[in-house]
């Protein structure tokens, strides 16, 4: 939540970057949850990326 807070965002907009900061998290740590993928995303064979949907409009922002 302090990285959402950072970007001065309030009310919807600081939930969804509340919601983005999260999925940030989780890709970062994906590759350390399984050898497997660690070893994918280091030779390269597998990109892992992030994205948050928005149920009303079904669009999908995809993180860097």
């Amino acid at each position: 939540m302090a990285e959402a807070r950072r970007t001065g965002a309030t009310g919807p907009a600081l939930l969804h970057e509340a919601i983005a900061a999260n999925v940030r998290l989780v890709v970062a740590a994906l590759p350390a949850m399984t050898p497997g993928l660690a070893q994918a995303v280091q030779t390269g064979k597998l990109t892992i990326r992030g994205g948050v949907l928005t149920l009303s409009s079904g669009k999908i922002d995809l993180l860097d």
